[in-house]
């Protein structure tokens, strides 16, 4: 009796063995295969979209009956307006111009000479190199002058409060430039104390 329990165990354990190998078989199979079944079922097929694109007619238009059959009515010319004639103008009287009076030569006048200048001075003018008491220093200071080459020096004695007295002057000048010329050679030739003196001048 016990082995024939141990048979039949050993059976149903083989059996459930293969089942269970089945069924994992399957399973494999399901799982290589149903994806490829699926990807070989037809796909929805996706709504297609019209596309219109109008028509373009490159030829013109026909004229619509009713306005090709009906006539153009020119435009009535409008009267001509009345021509006023210009008024004539008056011509105003052309004057006769006046031939050119020929121009007398007129006698050639003869232009005055210029008048010689006069001196207008009322005065004459002196360089006085200076008056001395002793005649001989007046001698001595006029030969000096006329060495160094002043001309018209002079030597006259006069009468005054204190005696008589020897003047040496150079002169007369008829105008005061001249003298101041005069006076400056003086003065270097060492008399520092001439001046210039006017005097009325006799006419």
């Amino acid at each position: 009796m016990p082995s024939s329990i141990g048979d039949d165990e050993l059976k149903l354990k083989q059996r459930a063995r293969r089942r269970l190998i089945g069924a994992v078989a399957l399973v494999l199979v399901l799982i290589l295969f149903l994806p490829m079944v699926l990807d070989r079922a037809p796909k929805p097929a996706s709504p297609s979209i019209e596309v219109h694109i109008p028509r373009v007619d490159t030829a013109e238009p026909a004229p619509s009956p009713s306005v090709a059959e009906s006539p153009v009515r020119e435009p009535k010319p409008a009267p001509p307006e009345p021509v006023v004639p210009p008024e004539p103008i008056a011509e105003k009287p052309v004057e006769p111009t006046p031939e050119p009076v020929a121009a007398k030569p007129q006698p050639a006048v003869e232009k005055p000479e210029a008048a010689p200048t006069v001196n207008i001075d009322s005065e004459t003018y002196f360089v006085q190199v200076g008056v001395f008491s002793k005649a001989d220093n007046a001698k001595s200071v006029r030969t000096k002058l006329i060495k160094n080459k002043i001309q018209r020096v002079k030597q006259d004695t006069l009468k005054t409060t204190k005696g008589t007295q020897t003047r040496v002057r150079i002169g007369p000048f008829m105008h005061r430039a001249d003298a101041e010329a005069v006076l400056e050679k003086v003065k270097r030739s060492g008399e520092k104390s001439a001046v210039i003196t006017a005097h009325k001048a006799s006419r």
